[in-house]
C-alpha cells in the first residue's frame, strides 16, 4: 500500500535559524501502519541527518496506546525522534490519558491549535507537549489579543511556540513579536535549506518562512 502522505515540511528555529524538525503531512484517514511505514522510510533516506519529526497521531495511539507503542518500536522507531501532532478541540479525557500513556512510553508530543481557539488544557495536561503549532491565517493570529498570553503559558511549561499557518510575513521578527520561537516551512524548493546556515538573529530575519 502506498502512504497517502502528501509532504515533508520544515519546522525552523527563528533565532538560529536551524532546522528544528522535518514535520510530515498525510491525509487524515492515513492508517498507523502505513504512516509508521513512512516515518521509517523518511528516516532511513535521511539517515543520520533525520532529526525529529512530526507526524499525526493515528486513531491507534488513542485506542490502544500500548499496542502502538509496541508495534511503532517493532518497526523501527525511536520515541526520541517523533513527535505525535494531536488537535486541541480532539482532546478528552480519554484521549488526554492515551497522550499520557505515550508520553510515559517515551513519545514526544505536539499540540495544534487555532489562533482564536480558547485555552483548552489545564497545566498538568500542557505539560504533555513538547510544543504548539498555531496553524490557520496570519490575520486571525494577528487579531487574537490572547494569543501572545497562550504562548506564554505555553513556554512556561517548555513548550516551543510554532507558527504552522499561511499568509505569515517574511521578516522573522514580526514573528518573534508575537510570541513564536519557530515556524514550518515547504521542504522544497531546495534554496530554503540554506537557512540551516544562518545563526545571527540579522541573517535569521531575512529569509521567507513562506
Amino acid at each position: 500500500m502506498t502512504a497517502r502522505v502528501h509532504s515533508f515540511a520544515l519546522r525552523i528555529d527563528l533565532v538560529s535559524g536551524l532546522v528544528a524538525a522535518r514535520v510530515l503531512k498525510a491525509a487524515p484517514e492515513i492508517d498507523a501502519g502505513t504512516l509508521v511505514q513512512a516515518i521509517v522510510a523518511r528516516r532511513r533516506a535521511d539517515g543520520d541527518d533525520a532529526g525529529l519529526i512530526a507526524a499525526p497521531a493515528p486513531a491507534a495511539a488513542f485506542a490502544d496506546p500500548g499496542a502502538f507503542d509496541a508495534a511503532a518500536k517493532a518497526a523501527g522507531l525511536d520515541p526520541r525522534s517523533i513527535a505525535w501532532d494531536v488537535r486541541d478541540l480532539a482532546l478528552d479525557a480519554p484521549r488526554l490519558a492515551a497522550l499520557a500513556s505515550l508520553r510515559a512510553r517515551g513519545w514526544g508530543l505536539t499540540l495544534r491549535t487555532g489562533p482564536g481557539a480558547a485555552p483548552a488544557l489545564a497545566g498538568r495536561d500542557r505539560a504533555l507537549f513538547g510544543a504548539i503549532v498555531v496553524d490557520g491565517a496570519w490575520r486571525d493570529a494577528c487579531a487574537c489579543p490572547a494569543l501572545a498570553q497562550r504562548l506564554a503559558a505555553a513556554q512556561a511549561c517548555g513548550a516551543l511556540s510554532v507558527w504552522g499557518g499561511t499568509g505569515a510575513p517574511d521578516d522573522v521578527r514580526a514573528l518573534q513579536a508575537h510570541g513564536f520561537d519557530a515556524a514550518d516551512v515547504a521542504a522544497t524548493p531546495l534554496r530554503q535549506l540554506a537557512v540551516a546556515r544562518a545563526r545571527s538573529t540579522e541573517q535569521a530575519s531575512s529569509f521567507s518562512i513562506r
